[in-house]
Formats: structure tokens, sequence, C-alpha cells
């Protein structure tokens, strides 16, 4: 009897010290699921937080909707989380029974993302940034503003810019721009913002490339994207505007348009501009300085720079004035917003303006 008590007690034990070692061989960090599959996407980051408030990171919890992984952030806020699937997935932010959700679209197998994110003191979380480094970059897509291009831009001091987004944008290491014979744009300079990559070309050169433009004509304009080692070249027509081909045509109507016409919330801290533009008859009487943008009852702002350049009247306002006339701007949805210029007449004209808000939600 002794016998077999001591072989079961024996049993026991061995089977004890297997599953400890199970344990040890396979170390998990706090909340991290280790339902990991070879190839998916790695998911780090860190948290920061807005104003003085203090929050214990080991309570938040970070997860990938519809999937069984979450992990929780260390003392000083940082992450990870490994075994993404690729594909479009939500990653899924609580704090203190605060949900907040950020969508990543075409994760790619063996992509690493990392989030900078904030915690704000109703205890929201923004996306500050986000920067994603994949193993091979996908086909691009290429626009060029504007899409019209002016004959009398032979004289102007403004920009035009090549845009470049799609996967892999932010990787994108140089382009070159050409006219439809050859003829090189210069490049001035490059920028990455939002969901862009950007590349700024003077209106004067871009003009210079079109060997005799003639109103109506569409030209083909070639960019050469280098990322590493690899080029993908990428081809957009623009639209030659100005000088009227036959003096007996009647002049075109006043129109406005605004660029960018996707404001994103994240414009609060931006440098940059949003740009309105009048063309057509009376252009050219509108008084610079008097130019306001409003929305809603809300004081108005007024440009950075404005002026006659060309065929045109543009105000430059600065983006975080233009998204600041929203109380709490939501993604996805439109809003109306009104330019009001004056002329040499002393009289005045408000155009509406529908914009699109994109971006995380404040």
């Amino acid at each position: 009897m002794k016998k077999l008590y001591l072989a079961i007690l024996a049993v026991f034990c061995l089977a004890l010290l297997s599953i400890q070692c199970s344990r040890d061989s396979n170390p998990v960090g706090p909340g991290i699921s280790t339902e990991t599959q070879s190839g998916d996407a790695v998911l780090s980051g860190n948290f920061s937080v807005s104003g003085s408030a203090s929050i214990d990171f080991s309570l938040i919890q970070v997860s990938i909707r519809d999937a069984n992984i979450q992990a929780s952030p260390d003392s000083r806020g940082d992450f990870q989380i490994s075994g993404v699937p690729t594909g479009n997935q939500t990653v899924e932010v609580n704090v203190e029974n605060n949900m907040s959700s950020f969508d990543v679209s075409d994760i790619q197998s063996g992509e690493e993302i990392r989030m900078q994110l904030q915690i704000q003191s109703n205890f929201s979380v923004m996306l500050q940034n986000m920067h994603r480094n994949k193993k091979s970059a996908e086909t691009l897509q290429l626009e060029i503003r504007p899409k019209k291009w002016n004959i009398d831009w032979e004289n102007s001091t403004d920009e035009a810019h090549a845009r470049i987004y799609g996967d892999g944008f932010e990787t994108i290491d140089s382009v070159e721009i050409e006219g439809p014979s050859g003829i090189d744009i210069p490049v001035m300079r490059t920028e990455i913002g939002g969901v862009y990559y950007k590349a700024f070309f003077n209106q004067s050169s871009a003009i210079a490339a079109i060997p005799d433009p003639e109103r109506g004509d569409f030209c083909v304009i070639t960019v050469t994207i280098t990322q590493g080692s690899e080029t993908q070249v990428k081809t957009y027509t623009i639209e030659i505007v100005g000088a009227k081909s036959d003096p007996e045509e009647p002049e075109e109507e006043l129109t406005m348009d605004i660029s960018p016409d996707k404001w994103n919330t994240n414009w609060i801290k931006s440098s940059g501009y949003v740009t309105v533009r009048f063309r057509g008859a009376g252009f050219d009487e509108i008084l610079p300085g008097f130019t306001i943008m409003s929305y809603n009852g809300v004081p108005p702002i007024s440009p950075g720079q404005d002026g006659i350049h060309g065929s045109s009247y543009s105000a430059k306002f600065y983006k975080k004035d233009a998204i600041a006339l929203f109380t709490d701007p939501q993604k996805g949805n439109p809003y109306s917003v009104d330019v009001t210029v004056q002329f040499a007449d002393s009289t005045t004209l408000t155009v509406p303006y529908t914009i699109t808000i994109v971006g995380p939600n404040k």
C-alpha cells in the first residue's frame, strides 16, 4: 500500500513539473495572446497623457477587434501585439471603460505598425501618428493638384504638387516629374502628411514644360517614383485652361473651389494652408485683404495671404484656423463653409462650399 502511494505521488509530481516547464518555455506578457500566426503583422506603440492627469497604463487594454489578441502597456506606456491578422483591421483601446477605435486598412504580411496614442482628459484616445513599415511596396496612386493648368502661369509664384497615396507612400525616397515632351519640372520640396506623399513644384515651371499650350488641351504628366532600388512610373492627365482661343467666345462665369476639400481633425497643429481660388469673369476685381471664411455663426477667419495670381484670385487660410471653425468635427460628415469676398465697386459675394471631414474624431 505504501509503495502504491509513493508511486501515485511520484506521477503527480512529474505531471506538475511538466506543466511548470511548459509554462516557463512560453513566457507571455500580461494580456498578450499567444495565438500568433507566421507571416502576420506586429503592432507596437506608446501612450502619452494630455495635461496633468495620472493614468495607470497597466489597466489599459489594446486589442484587435474580432481577434483573440490583446495587450496592456508597461509602466512607460509601451505595448506590442504580435500576430495581427492581415487585411482590414480595427484597433480598439479601452481606458477606464471608455472605448476608442482606429481602422488600419490593408495590413500586409510581416508589416510593422507603430502608433503614437494620446489619452485625453475624458479618457478618449487620439491617434497622433501612425508609421507603417511594409515588407514590400504595393501599387501607388497619383493625383496632381491643381488638375487644370493655366496658360498665364509663366509669371505665377504659386505652387502645384503631385500627390501620391496608397500602401507604402511613406517609404518613397524621391520623385521626378516630366511634361509631355520629356521636359523636366523641378521638384522644389517634398513632405509626408496624413495619407499623402507630396512633391511640390512651381506653377511657372509646370506650364513651361508644355510646348505651346492651348486652352482645352489635355496633357500627360509623368511622375517617376523611387523606393529604395525600385521605381514606379505613373501618369496623370491635366487640362490646359486660361486665355480664350476664340475672341468671340464668352468669358467663363466666376467660380470658386477650395483645396483640399477634405479637412483633417488633426489640423489643429498644422502650419499648412487651405487655398480658396476664384476663376472666371470678375476675379481681378476682388480686393485683397477683405476675404473671410465662416461657418454657422462662428467668428470668421481671415487668410494668411491673398491676392491676384495669373488668371485667378487666391486666398490661403491656415489649416489650424480652418478646422477650428468646427466645435466638434466628425469624421465622414460634410460641412458647408461660406467664403465672402469684396469687389472694387464695394459689392460683396458670399459663396458656400461643401467640405468633408476626415481623420480620427476628437
